[in-house]
């Protein structure tokens, strides 16, 4: 069944599926669920019509960007009302798109989908997975397959997460130790982009879950909440500009080849072990 299809089915229209989002979010942590709708809705607009929530995401931003420069990143931006509503609007406008792009026989150059060229598909990991709305959207695909998102536990989003997981039948883990390893599709989108060290955390990622393809969306240069302007590496500090090279080249020195498709700016990647 295509994504947007269940989704149709499931939440019904978009509204539907952002009041189920507020409902999750609203059990978990205390919040105004009519401003959030309100600033939700608004969030989706703002990516092409500047309107209040730019600036309010603008000011959360650039508090985030002001903990880097005193060298303590402040994490709470992630518990802001306007970063809930930011992530509704990411799986609107970006995470979605991905997924239904995994389904279109026009992301590839061969004319079919890239789903059709992954084989067969037991294990799906979603990496960093946020509320789950695009586990939801995996495990809509991938129907027969165990399917896992990953963050930390503990936070407002696992939680959110579990409740998704629970009703679609995904799992959630804090730990990527506790995934069986031999993953067939791991899905990273807009998530190496929020940890210090990317590099370093992908080649983890790699030796623990041996994933056989890749689906990662990394968006390095963009300022953003939780983006880091400098990166970590074992060569030291990395301007964001030139973190994405490290870490493709990461990539191919563990055997994985990138496949050409015809997606704009190649997002998502699509990278595929060479003895997969």
């Amino acid at each position: 069944m295509k994504i947007h299809d269940r989704h149709k089915m499931i939440y019904g229209t978009d509204d539907d599926a952002l009041r189920q989002y507020i409902a999750n979010v609203g059990s978990v942590i205390d919040v105004d669920r009519s401003e959030l709708f309100r600033i939700s809705k608004a969030a989706v607009k703002a990516s092409r019509n500047k309107n209040e929530v730019v600036a309010e995401v603008d000011k959360i931003e650039r508090r985030w960007y002001q903990s880097l420069v005193i060298g303590q990143p402040d994490y709470s931006v992630y518990n802001e009302p306007v970063y809930v509503a930011d992530l509704w609007s990411c799986w609107v406008i970006y995470s979605r798109k991905y997924l239904l792009e995994l389904l279109s026989e026009k992301s590839l150059p061969e004319g079919v989908a890239p789903v059709d060229t992954f084989g067969p598909v037991k294990t799906v990991c979603d990496l960093g997975c946020g509320p789950g709305l695009t586990t939801v959207g995996l495990k809509g695909i991938f129907e027969s397959a165990n399917v896992y998102g990953t963050n930390l536990s503990g936070t407002w989003q696992y939680t959110v997460a579990e409740k998704y997981g629970a009703r679609h039948g995904f799992a959630m883990e804090g730990d990527i130790g506790m995934i069986p390893s031999n993953v067939d599709v791991l899905f990273a989108s807009e998530y190496f982009e929020h940890i210090e060290e990317p590099v370093r955390h992908a080649v983890d990622v790699i030796n623990g879950l041996k994933p056989r393809i890749m689906i990662i969306a990394n968006t390095f240069t963009a300022p953003s909440i939780g983006h880091f302007d400098l990166y970590d590496t074992e060569y030291g500090l990395v301007p964001n500009k030139k973190i994405g090279r490290q870490f493709n080249s990461a990539l191919r020195d563990f055997g994985y080849i990138p496949i050409k498709t015809k997606l704009w700016n190649n997002r998502p990647m699509y990278w595929r072990h060479k003895d997969a």
